[in-house]
């Protein structure tokens, strides 16, 4: 689990770098995703790793102060990102995510241990299932103001997600 909390912060600081040095809108967009991969990883194996490394009594606070960066970050990010962006450069809102990027890497290096992990194969079924229904639905309820609820392609969005979904349920209880 280290090494891939690890990988997934690399992966986040690798396109922070390459999102700082983009050229064009299509490296931008296809920069932001590789950050967006690395960094929606993060959070999950955190909380996976504080739920293994501390005992019953102090994971309640370990989970607590796990807890201030995300109540203090809203309020400082759009105040760093404009002083950044204001007197440096807009780039400079991914070239601040390095250095702090290989502070995390090195301390989740030296002190995290790593874990026993589960072996399982991935269930391809229930991946492309949910896939097909989480994303068919979030299109239908993020168009559907636009295109109207009523609208052949959104209904036929709401079909299939509903559907796949079904599928997905059904295929994890026999």
């Amino acid at each position: 689990m280290n090494k891939i909390y690890i990988i997934s912060l690399l992966t986040f600081m690798l396109g922070s770098m390459l999102y700082a040095l983009s050229w064009n809108i299509e490296s931008l967009i296809v920069f932001r995703i590789m950050q967006a991969v690395g960094g929606g990883m993060i959070m999950p194996l955190a909380l996976s790793i504080i739920e293994k490394t501390f005992d019953k009594k102090k994971l309640s606070l370990a989970m607590g102060l796990m807890g201030i960066p995300l109540l203090i970050a809203p309020a400082m990010g759009p105040t760093m990102g404009g002083y950044l962006v204001e007197h440096l450069s807009w780039r400079w809102i991914f070239w601040i995510n390095l250095p702090i990027g290989c502070l995390a890497a090195y301390f989740s290096y030296t002190l995290i241990r790593e874990f026993e992990t589960v072996k399982k194969r991935l269930d391809v079924w229930g991946f492309i299932l949910s896939a097909i229904g989480f994303a068919a639905l979030l299109l239908a309820i993020s168009n559907g103001a636009t295109e109207g609820w009523t609208s052949a392609s959104i209904v036929f969005l709401f079909i299939l997600s509903g559907f796949s979904l079904l599928s997905f349920f059904n295929c994890r209880n026999p």
